[in-house]
């Protein structure tokens, strides 16, 4: 008679037995102080692990709970209590089967068998656990109430992949039904799907690469195999073309080492899938992308076009020979870009600088710089007046964006050099968008802001003007300068601040090594982030003519 105790509590569950049956389980001297549970059908939805499973007679299908319990990872010991009448019969069938493992015992439904069963599984269970740590240790990815054959089966059966398992020779050890199915079309492996209606099909399987690839296929398919058998390659996987069932698809596939408990190389398996959907949609979509890029390559070149010189010098009225120096640098953040600059000359008397910046960025900003480039050509008769300029600017602006009917405007700064009486006059819309330096100080170009050219219809913009002496320099920025963010997201933005302390590091510089400096600074700013807005400057600075130098 057994008297050891195993500790920790142990735990018991009961599937088909009646009270009388659970009675008796509970009343089992060795099961003192374990916990009792009652299960019910299917199986597999039963995940807590136990140390005891006992069967009663209400429950059919011995043989299929057998097997699954027999399968599952770490399955716990289990008593199957069968009806005295067929006891002899059925127990001589179920204890040499193949598939029910040794945890599972059995006896009759009878008091003296019952106690003699539960000590025999009582035995069984104590001297296996001597091997019980050993046995997780191997299944630790597993949990104990599953089946890993029903799992391998599952993914065989179910996945649409092609997967195939080889000896070290390179002979089929399993396929999954996919695979079969696919394969077995057009060749020698239908009539082998045919016969298995009735048996595993995996069974009739003695096939290698040469039996069910074309010649180049299978050379290639072993080559692939003897690196990795050979420890070459831990994996190979590759994208590559076949021909199947006299189409040519593309495949993906990995091929892995198949490893024996002792860790030597004992064959291969690969799964591979069908990727020909995805290949002719990535090569669609290649496709539209280089005739996009293509595209916008050429709206960048066209952009680029509608955009007046980067740098150069204008010469201002006889009576004073004072010239204006300019600069400017543009800096997509994109193919094409919704910021934009024009320089107008008017007239000897002065010239304009516009400088524009649409919202977002993009093709549909780029759409707008191009309405402005029409715009503004046909507002020479006010380029001298930058508040009326601006009102018609933003009216003719608004009217075509409101066609669309989308929400779309751009801010602003139009600036009037009078070089005859040596000032500027300027108006802004939807922010501050200028710095002029003299020699002494930075300052920005304040004043009256206007709203946002083509948000509202009827805008009004107020003229703001500055004295301009030889030396001075503005600068004009769209906001991709003002508000570039830092490295640290509670950093500040650049800002005006930023545009003005820059703009004075750099002011003893040529016009295009200053601009130059300023972008160096704001990239640097930026830090890895890079630049994310698109960039627009333009700087002139005012030279005293010699003949104004002599009076």
């Amino acid at each position: 008679r057994i008297t050891i105790r195993y500790s920790p509590p142990m735990k018991i569950c009961c599937l088909g037995c009646d009270a009388v049956l659970i009675s008796t389980i509970e009343s089992f001297h060795l099961f003192e102080g374990a916990t009792f549970l009652q299960i019910d059908m299917p199986l597999t939805d039963f995940v807590e692990p136990v140390d005891f499973m006992i069967v009663g007679p209400l429950k059919d299908g011995v043989l299929s709970i057998a097997e699954t319990i027999s399968d599952w990872a770490l399955p716990p010991v289990v008593l199957f209590v069968v009806e005295s009448k067929s006891y002899d019969l059925e127990v001589a069938s179920y204890q040499y089967h193949p598939r029910v493992g040794r945890c599972c015992h059995f006896c009759k439904n009878e008091g003296v068998s019952i106690q003699a069963g539960l000590e025999a599984c009582y035995s069984f269970y104590l001297k296996r656990n001597e091997l019980i740590d050993y046995t997780r240790d191997k299944q630790s990815y597993i949990l104990n109430n599953v089946s890993p054959r029903w799992l391998f089966h599952s993914l065989m059966d179910t996945l649409d992949e092609f997967i195939s398992f080889k000896n070290g020779d390179g002979r089929l050890l399993a396929v999954s039904r996919h695979m079969l199915e696919q394969v077995s079309k057009g060749n020698a492996l239908r009539h082998m799907l045919e016969q298995a209606s009735k048996r595993n099909a995996l069974d009739l399987l003695d096939l290698t690469n040469v039996e069910h690839l074309n010649a180049l296929q299978a050379e290639s398919a072993s080559d692939d195999e003897d690196r990795v058998k050979s420890g070459q390659l831990r994996e190979i996987q590759k994208e590559e073309q076949i021909v199947l069932n006299q189409y040519e698809v593309w495949m993906l596939s990995r091929t892995l080492p198949l490893m024996a408990e002792s860790q030597r190389i004992a064959g291969t398996f690969n799964i591979s899938r069908d990727i020909t959907a995805e290949k002719k949609m990535r090569q669609s979509l290649q496709y539209s992308n280089e005739l996009m890029e293509a595209d916008l390559r050429m709206a960048q070149q066209l952009q680029e076009v509608l955009l007046t010189n980067s740098h150069g010098q204008l010469a201002g009225p006889r009576a004073t020979s004072n010239q204006l120096k300019f600069s400017a640098k543009y800096i997509p953040s994109f193919h094409v870009s919704g910021d934009f600059y024009s320089i107008v000359e008017i007239s000897e008397r002065g010239v304009g600088f516009f400088v524009a910046d649409v919202m977002g960025h993009g093709v549909r900003s780029a759409m707008v710089t191009a309405m402005m480039q029409i715009a503004i050509q046909q507002l020479n008769a006010y380029a001298s007046e930058p508040a009326i300029y601006m009102a018609h600017l933003n009216s003719m602006l608004y009217q075509s964006i409101n066609q669309i009917q989308h929400t779309l405007f751009a801010t602003a700064i139009y600036c009037f050099v009078d070089l005859l009486d040596n000032h500027i006059q300027y108006a802004q819309a939807g922010g501050r968008h200028g710095v002029m330096c003299s020699k002494s100080k930075c300052v920005s170009l304040t004043g009256s802001v206007g709203p946002a050219l083509g948000l509202l219809p009827h805008s009004i913009y107020s003229d703001q003007s500055m004295p301009m002496e030889a030396g001075d320099r503005i600068l004009l920025f769209t906001d991709g300068l003002s508000e570039a963010s830092g490295v640290d997201i509670n950093s500040l933005d650049f800002g005006e601040r930023g545009v003005r302390a820059s703009m004075r590091k750099h002011k003893d510089c040529s016009l295009e090594q200053m601009l130059d400096g300023i972008l160096a600074d704001v990239i640097h700013y930026h830090g890895d982030k890079g630049v994310e807005d698109d960039l627009c400057l333009i700087s002139f600075e005012l030279i005293e003519g010699n003949l104004r130098a002599a009076q």
